[in-house]
Parts: C-alpha cells; sequence; structure tokens
C-alpha cells in the first residue's frame, strides 16, 4: 500500500483556510418603503394621480413619498435633497468592490422636454456629478421610472473611505419668461419613491470560522502525529 505523507504545515492549514474563504457577496440596501410614493395599489413607470402631494409617514426617509417642493413651505424657496446609503457596518476599505450601481424610484423629471427649455436637475454622488444624469429624461409632470447609475472608480474610492454613500440631487428651475424683466423660474418638481443601492463584491480579506480553522489544525496535528509513529 501506497504511504501517503502529509506535507503542508499548520500555518499552511490555516492559510488555505482563510484563501478557500474568498467569495463573491452582493449587498442590497433600500431606503423607502417602495409604496408607489405614498399612494399604494400601483408601480413604478405608471403616473402619480397630482403634483404638489406629500404622503410622508412618520418612518419614511426624508426625501421620499412628496413633491420635494414641499419642504420649503413657508422657508426659502429650494429643491435641493440628499440623504445617505451607511454600510459601514457590512463593509470595510479593504473590501474590493466590483461594482456598485443606484437605481432611484422618481418622477416629475423634465429636463429632455425641449418646451421648458433648460430645466437642469441634477445628480451627485459623493460630492461628483453624474454628468448628464436627467438630460434626456422626460416623464412629465407626473410620469415615473426607475432609473440606474453605475458608480465610477472615483465614486467607488470616495465611497470606501467610510463605506457610507452621500447622494444629492441639485433641483433644476424651469427658466423664467423672457419677455418679464425680473422674473425668477419656476421651481422644478419631482419626487422620490425610494433609493436602493447594489454593492457587488470579491471579499479577499474573509477570515473563516474559528471551526474551521481548528479542524485543519487538529488534522495537521493528527498528520505529524501518525509520521511520527510510523518512524518510531
Amino acid at each position: 500500500m501506497k504511504r501517503i505523507g502529509l506535507g503542508l504545515s499548520i500555518g499552511s492549514l490555516v492559510a488555505l483556510a482563510i484563501g478557500n474563504s474568498v467569495q463573491a457577496a452582493t449587498i442590497t440596501q433600500t431606503l423607502g418603503d417602495s409604496d408607489f410614493f405614498g399612494f399604494g395599489n400601483n408601480t413604478i413607470g405608471n403616473p402619480v394621480p397630482i403634483v404638489d402631494f406629500n404622503n410622508q409617514e412618520p418612518d419614511d426617509p426624508a426625501f421620499s413619498d412628496r413633491d420635494i417642493r414641499e419642504q420649503v413651505i413657508g422657508s426659502d424657496p429650494q429643491n435641493d435633497v440628499g440623504w445617505t446609503h451607511d454600510l459601514s457596518s457590512q463593509l470595510t476599505n479593504l473590501t474590493a468592490i466590483t461594482d456598485f450601481t443606484l437605481e432611484l424610484a422618481i418622477g416629475g423629471i423634465q429636463d429632455a422636454d425641449p418646451s421648458l427649455g433648460s430645466v437642469d436637475d441634477r445628480l451627485f454622488i459623493e460630492g461628483i456629478e453624474v454628468l448628464g444624469a436627467f438630460d434626456t429624461v422626460d416623464q412629465g409632470a407626473l410620469g415615473t421610472d426607475l432609473l440606474s447609475f453605475s458608480l465610477t472608480t472615483a465614486q467607488i474610492a470616495s465611497f470606501q473611505t467610510d463605506s457610507i454613500l452621500d447622494i444629492f440631487i441639485d433641483g433644476g428651475q424651469v427658466p423664467p419668461d423672457a419677455s418679464q424683466t425680473g422674473a425668477i423660474g419656476a421651481l422644478d418638481s419631482y419626487f422620490i419613491d425610494f433609493s436602493r443601492i447594489t454593492v457587488e463584491t470579491d471579499d479577499n480579506t474573509s477570515v473563516p470560522e474559528p471551526s474551521t480553522i481548528l479542524g485543519l489544525v487538529a488534522l495537521g496535528l493528527f498528520g505529524a502525529s501518525s509520521l511520527r509513529k510510523k518512524k518510531q
């Protein structure tokens, strides 16, 4: 009978366990309750019944289920909004990210409507503008869609400093009537149902379960003991 020698050290076995623990993973986080902008009983892609609405409930994120202009009634007019996705408890700055996308269930964007002129709603991820994010979008005043954006290398690198994704929309304005001197354009109306991020990782910093390491260590000790007995 042929004898098979165990030539791996305990350290090598542990290293092997760590190396074999590498796995690709998909992490998804959704902010907002996917209730069709608070109207319910409908799906993204269909129009909302009205504009200038506020369907927020106490547990809704501040950016969702309302006409973004609703936050400024009685205060300085503006239609900007920002929020964050926090994955700091799930990722480290050593996690290898292979793909990162942002999806927005959003409505009311009319940047591509030629009758309105240059509305120019702008999207920033990690403070870096997504150039032309809404330039080809014309949903009409009531329309809705699920828009997807792939993060750039620079945006991913910035995110990995703290694993918190910063998102900001700089709301546009409908250009004023040129015939009216000093006129100010109307704030663009838009609304968000939910924000979802999907992160694909190839985490080469994974650590195996303690039971896996102990099992391999025991195997190494058993092999070493067997070889000593045979030599005696």
